[in-house]
């Protein structure tokens, strides 16, 4: 009730003027100072963020690292590098040229045989009755050639002396001419006769390694048979079939002309056999782009055979001034390859190329003058136009 009586206390004379303005004074000082903190916080604001505003800096990224090499212009060999397989170039599958019963085998699976050498016996005794025949009706018609001479010759004689006329003379001189004709029939039947008996030997045509043998005494050979008697194969000198780029053509077939070709093996045991041009193929194959080219190296060694893989360098000539990079250099992209030339602002420049060959670990490419800086290594994040810093060279 005190508390209750003090605030419903009246003010004294002259009191309740000096509070009621001091009141409204004191806000008026509060809300003009927080107007003003309020505005100054908004001009700070608009100058930092305004047009005329200026910008925080922006750090720049280092320029990206690169290695350089220079495009060289020289004389080169053209070689190319192939891979291909060794063929025989004498083969022969030796079948019989009548039919006949094997009676003997004078040879033994893979063994190396010689020109001449008999090596299958065929049961001839058909064709030695044939012959014993044609022998005997040869020296029959020998006889009756004979008889008919000397009976010419009388006959002349009995002209002569008119015991006989003139027809008759020529009537034995007929017959004379037409046991001739019979007796060249039967020798030529002898001949026939002694050539079946000799067919019955079958002997090799070349020197070379026999295969698997497809008969044994008592198998009958037939020449229409499907598989021969036994395949032999001539080992001391052997051919490699391969391919080249007909972008390779030209130069082959100047150096080919000019007898500068050169072709060597790269035997897996680091031998390297030379070998001879022999065939360039008349015709590029328009699913590869390529053409044929085949090879014959000596092989008394007997370190080639047939159906081997190997891999085959060749050399057709020289070519002068001719533009080498290393081949880390040259990347590929979507419109084809290219390599970056450094400008001399410190930018790159995305240079197209042709890559002609790659030979001795470089390629050889087509679209630079030679002396061109070219990055080495750190090109796969570059860009056209992107600057630089070279830091050293890449391999040359």
């Amino acid at each position: 009730m005190k508390a209750l009586q003090i605030a419903r206390r009246r003010p004294r004379p002259g009191e309740a003027g000096s509070a009621a303005a001091a009141w409204p004074r004191k806000l008026l000082t509060g809300v003009v100072a927080a107007l003003l903190a309020s505005g100054a916080a908004a001009l700070a604001y608009r100058a930092a963020t305004g047009p005329g505003a200026a910008a925080p800096p922006v750090q720049r990224k280092p320029d990206p690292q690169v290695s350089v090499t220079v495009a060289q212009r020289t004389d080169l060999p053209i070689r190319v590098l192939a891979e291909g397989h060794v063929t025989p170039l004498n083969q022969v599958d030796l079948r019989p040229e009548v039919s006949g019963t094997v009676k003997q085998v004078h040879f033994r699976e893979g063994e190396e045989v010689r020109a001449g050498q008999l090596l299958f016996t065929l049961d001839a005794s058909e064709a030695e009755a044939q012959l014993a025949r044609a022998r005997a009706g040869a020296a029959q018609a020998q006889a009756q050639v004979q008889e008919a001479v000397r009976e010419h010759e009388r006959s002349i004689q009995l002209g002569r002396a008119n015991f006989i006329s003139a027809s008759a003379v020529d009537t034995a001189a007929g017959k004379v001419q037409s046991l001739r004709a019979v007796l060249d029939a039967a020798n030529a039947e002898v001949q026939s006769a002694r050539l079946a008996v000799e067919r019955m030997r079958i002997a090799a045509p070349i020197n070379g390694r026999a295969g698997r043998l497809n008969v044994h005494p008592g198998s009958l050979a037939q020449p229409t048979a499907q598989a021969p008697l036994v395949t032999l194969v001539q080992f001391d000198v052997m051919g490699v079939d391969f391919s080249i780029p007909e972008a390779d053509l030209p130069a082959l077939l100047a150096a080919a002309s000019a007898r500068q070709t050169r072709i060597r093996l790269q035997g897996a045991d680091g031998s390297t056999p030379e070998g001879r041009l022999v065939l360039i193929g008349n015709a590029v194959n328009p699913a590869t782009g390529t053409i044929d080219v085949r090879a014959e190296f000596p092989n008394k060694d007997r370190k080639l055979w047939p159906g081997a893989f190997v891999r085959v360098s060749l050399e057709a000539g020289m070519e002068r001034g001719a533009v080498v990079l290393p081949m880390n250099t040259v990347l590929e992209g979507p419109q084809g390859r290219f390599v970056f030339v450094i400008r001399q602002d410190g930018a790159v420049k995305q240079m197209p190329v042709k890559l002609a060959r790659m030979q001795d670990r470089m390629a050889v490419v087509e679209g630079l003058r030679g002396g061109e800086p070219v990055v080495a290594q750190g090109a796969r994040d570059l860009r056209d136009g992107a600057h630089v810093r070279v830091v050293g060279e890449g391999p040359q």
